[in-house]
């Protein structure tokens, strides 16, 4: 393993100043966006238990999470604006911060370097934190997961995985990691935990045991007018293609074999790698992951950091590092950390392929914590 802890205190400090500086543009750059996404999360915290939740008056209003997940925001419709959105911020702000602590346990770094490469990311700071994106909180409960991985710990591993399912799309992809590592105890407890997710989104929308119908109908509708308005901030190869006019089968066909592709090497490499890989593989295989979702790209750039040999480290984080503050911007035709997120992944299935990595594995093969 190649870590941060064997740099030398001048570089450490240079990287540190490096990732303060860039930190502090984005904020500079991002609090001028205004509190565009909050709005929608304010309002299921309000319409959460009835049917309003399920029914919106307008199409923007759309709860695109499982009804559940408005329950997490109910306390804060107690608030008066903007406390509830400072409310809110300091509990993102306090999920970033755990995330970075994990993280520097799990790929032993310096505590500083793990929440400097945290808080410096661009899809954190000027995309989640400054609209009141949940995904610092997705963040977390991977980063929990992952450890869990690492300790090779039941508990550990499926309940923040369990618990990720408030949004399906970052869940998903670790759940197929387990499924694909043959993990069966920790889907069990996530399925359990899935029912229960069930069951109270049933109380979220008023007692609607169809919910699933009604829910998917309304969300399904809303996807193409917010396609229509995001779509340069997309992150994923499905609203990609959807964007150069391919059909749905043959977007589901691509993900398919990108996802049978990806799983072979899932598979075969260590626990925490295969963590790392899933939420990445992850975002560019979404339905639907925006410039804030790339906040899940976090756990390959920290593996990156303690794993990359140099010049290829420092080549790899300095890109990433140059490239994330310019994400949901709209500055360009596509997000332009998608091509970092897609072309990562490509790269990690082509280098991880089994055949590549057995004839690499005395140099590049990693243990599991």
């Amino acid at each position: 393993m190649v870590s941060p802890l064997r740099l030398s205190d001048e570089r450490f400090r240079l990287w540190s100043w490096a990732l303060i500086v860039v930190g502090a543009v984005q904020i500079a750059v991002a609090w001028q966006r205004g509190l565009s996404d909050w709005r929608g999360f304010a309002d299921a915290g309000r319409n959460v238990g009835t049917a309003a939740l399920l029914h919106p008056r307008e199409l923007g209003d759309v709860w695109a999470y499982p009804p559940a997940t408005a329950w997490l925001y109910a306390p804060l419709a107690h608030f008066p604006p903007p406390l509830d959105f400072a409310a809110n911020e300091v509990f993102l702000l306090a999920c970033a911060v755990g995330a970075a602590l994990i993280g520097a346990g799990v790929f032993a770094l310096r505590r500083e370097a793990a929440l400097l490469m945290v808080f410096a990311w661009g899809p954190l700071t000027s995309a989640a934190l400054v609209i009141g994106q949940n995904s610092p909180l997705g963040l977390l409960l991977a980063m929990a997961a992952i450890l869990g991985f690492s300790r090779g710990s039941l508990l550990l591993t499926a309940v923040p995985m369990g618990l990720l399912l408030y949004k399906p799309t970052y869940a998903l992809p670790l759940i197929a990691a387990l499924l694909v590592r043959g993990r069966l105890r920790e889907l069990s407890i996530v399925a359990v935990i899935g029912a229960l997710w069930y069951l109270v989104s049933v109380a979220a929308v008023g007692g609607d045991w169809m919910w699933p119908s009604a829910w998917f109908h309304e969300v399904t509708t809303y996807q193409g007018a917010e396609l229509a308005k995001n779509g340069a901030k997309a992150l994923d190869i499905p609203v990609l293609l959807r964007r150069a006019g391919f059909g749905f089968p043959a977007i589901a066909a691509v993900v398919s074999v990108a996802a049978v592709l990806a799983a072979i090497p899932l598979r075969r490499v260590a626990a925490v790698e295969a963590g790392c890989a899933a939420c990445l593989i992850g975002l560019a295989l979404s339905p639907h992951a925006w410039g804030y979702d790339g906040v899940l790209a976090l756990p390959m750039v920290l593996f990156a950091a303690t794993h990359l040999p140099e010049p290829h480290r420092t080549r790899w984080l300095v890109l990433a590092y140059l490239i994330s503050p310019l994400t949901d911007l709209k500055l360009l035709p596509i997000d332009p950390l998608a091509p970092f997120v897609i072309g990562g992944s490509i790269a990690w299935v082509v280098i991880r392929w089994p055949k590549r990595q057995r004839a690499t594995a005395a140099s590049s093969a990693p243990a599991d914590a």
